[in-house]
C-alpha cells in the first residue's frame, strides 16, 4: 500500500512526535508500504532524532515545508523587525478566525498543492493525518473529497480537549469555536480515528456525538528493539535503582520537587530504607527550583545531572537500571508516554510519579509497578523493597506494545478501509 502522511513533526525536525510514525513507517515499509510524507523542514539535518529509520529507506519519501509563519511564532531569538511584525501579525490575525498558534495555518495552499502533486504521481491508496495542527485537518479533508482515499487520523494528544491548550495559547472566543468545528468535522468524515490510549478515545468518541464507535481505534506508542541493547545483560546491584532521563515541562516542576524531597526526608527519617535506593536525573533545566534541590540534596544515593544523555548512553542505561520513573501531571494522568515502551521493552519496573487516572489503574491491574501519588501520604519506596520485577514480567505480554505489532494492526485496518471502497 502507499500512505500519504500529513505531520508537522517528522524526522530529522526534533522532538518525540516524529518518533511514532518514524517506527510505524519504518516496520510498514519493511512489508513492502512505501510513505509519502509531508512535514515542516527543520534546521536541524543531524542528530538523535530516529533519522537514522527514514533517511536510507527508500521507500519513505520526504517532502519537507519550510513554514514562515513558524519561523515569526517560535523564532528563539528574533529581531527588532521581527518582534515588531509578530506583535502586528498577532493583532491582525486575533481579528479572524485563524489559530495564531496553529504553525500551518497560513501554508495550507502550499500543503495542498505538495499533497495533490504526491497523489496524481503515485498511486497513493490511504491518507493518515497525525495532528495537531488543525489547518492539516482542512488539507487532509480537501484531499479526500477530491481523491476519494480513506482517511486515518491520529492522535498523540486531545486537540481542543487538553486543558494545556487554552492555558498557554491565547486564542479569541471565534477561534476556539473554529479550531473545535475543524476538528469535529474531520472525526465525522475520518474512515479511522487512533488514539494512543483508551481515555482519549472515549474522549473523541464522545465529541463525535457517540457515533461510528467501531472506527475509532487504540493505537499505542511501541518499543522498537532494534533500538534497544537487548543483547547486553541486565546489570545486577544490592541497591534499587531509580531513573530518569528526558525534559521535565514546566508544569511537573512542583511534581518531582515534591517526590525528591520525599526521598530525601527518608535520609533522615529511615534511613535504612533510604540507604537501599540510588535515584538518578538525567534532565535539562532552567529551573531555579530544580537546580536548587541539585545543589541541596545532591549525595551518593541521589544523582540530578543538568544534561541529556545521547540516545544511545539512555538506551544502555536501561539495561543498568530496576525502575524507570513516569513523571505524569494531573492533566497527563492517562498518558502512556514513550518512556513506557521503553522501560517495558527492557523489563524495566515502573514508577508513576504523579496523580490518579488510566496509567495509575494500569500499574495497579498488570503489577509491573507503583505510583508515588502526588500530594499524597504514601511511602512508595517502602514498596518497592522486594518488588519482584521479574515475575510481573512474567505475567505481563508486552507485545501488544512492540511497533512491529502495532504496525501489522495498522496495515490490517487500513486493508479494511480499501476493501469497503
Amino acid at each position: 500500500m502507499n500512505y500519504l502522511l500529513l505531520t508537522y513533526t517528522f524526522p530529522p525536525t526534533p522532538g518525540i512526535g516524529g518518533r511514532r510514525w518514524a517506527k510505524f513507517a519504518k516496520k510498514m515499509t519493511n512489508e513492502g508500504d512505501n510513505f509519502f510524507v509531508v512535514h515542516s523542514k527543520s534546521s536541524i539535518v543531524a542528530g538523535d532524532f530516529w533519522s537514522e529509520d527514514v533517511f536510507n529507506n527508500n521507500r519513505i519519501v520526504r517532502f519537507p515545508i519550510r513554514f514562515r509563519w513558524n519561523s515569526i511564532l517560535a523564532n528563539p531569538s528574533p529581531s527588532l523587525f521581527q518582534k515588531v511584525l509578530y506583535r502586528l501579525l498577532m493583532f491582525l490575525i486575533r481579528r479572524t478566525k485563524l489559530d495564531p498558534y496553529d504553525n500551518t495555518a497560513f501554508a495550507i495552499k502550499q500543503l495542498i498543492k505538495v499533497a495533490t502533486k504526491i497523489i496524481t504521481e503515485n498511486k497513493i491508496d490511504i491518507i493518515i493525518l497525525s495532528g495537531p495542527p488543525h489547518a492539516l485537518n482542512y488539507c487532509a479533508l480537501d484531499l479526500k473529497k477530491r481523491f476519494k482515499q480513506p482517511l486515518i487520523i491520529d492522535y498523540r494528544d486531545l486537540w481542543n480537549g487538553h486543558p494545556t491548550y487554552f492555558k498557554f495559547q491565547n486564542k479569541t472566543p471565534k477561534q476556539k469555536s473554529y479550531t473545535l468545528y475543524q476538528e469535529k468535522i474531520g472525526l465525522k468524515a475520518a474512515d479511522a480515528v487512533f488514539a494512543v490510549n483508551d481515555s482519549i478515545c472515549k474522549n473523541l468518541i464522545e465529541l463525535n456525538d457517540g457515533n461510528d464507535a467501531n472506527k475509532f481505534f487504540t493505537i499505542p506508542n511501541g518499543f522498537d528493539r532494534d533500538d534497544f541493547f537487548l543483547e547486553v545483560e541486565k546489570t545486577k546491584s544490592k541497591k534499587i535503582r531509580l531513573f530518569f532521563a528526558g525534559n521535565i515541562a514546566i508544569d511537573s516542576e512542583e511534581t518531582v520537587e515534591e517526590f525528591i524531597r520525599s526521598f530525601m526526608r527518608l535520609k533522615f527519617d529511615k534511613p535504612k530504607v533510604y540507604q537501599r535506593f540510588v535515584l538518578e536525573f538525567y534532565v535539562k533545566t532552567e529551573s531555579e527550583l530544580l537546580s536548587k534541590l541539585m545543589k541541596e540534596c545532591r549525595d551518593k544515593n541521589f544523582i540530578f545531572i543538568n544534561n541529556f544523555l545521547s540516545k544511545d548512553d539512555y538506551y544502555k542505561k536501561l539495561r543498568d537500571v530496576d525502575f524507570g520513573m513516569m513523571i505524569l501531571t494531573k492533566v497527563y494522568s492517562d498518558a502512556f508516554i514513550t518512556k513506557f515502551s521503553d522501560y517495558i521493552c527492557n523489563d524495566i519496573g515502573l514508577l508513576q510519579i504523579g496523580y490518579p487516572g488510566e496509567f495509575a489503574d494500569f500499574l495497579k491491574k498488570t503489577g509491573l509497578g507503583k505510583t508515588h501519588y502526588f500530594e499524597g501520604d504514601n511511602c512508595v519506596f517502602e514498596d518497592l523493597i522486594g518488588f519482584d520485577v521479574q515475575e510481573a514480567y512474567e505475567r505481563f505480554d508486552k507485545s501488544n506494545f512492540d511497533v512491529l505489532n502495532i504496525s501489522k494492526k495498522i496495515r490490517h485496518i487500513s486493508s479494511q478501509l480499501l476493501n469497503k471502497l
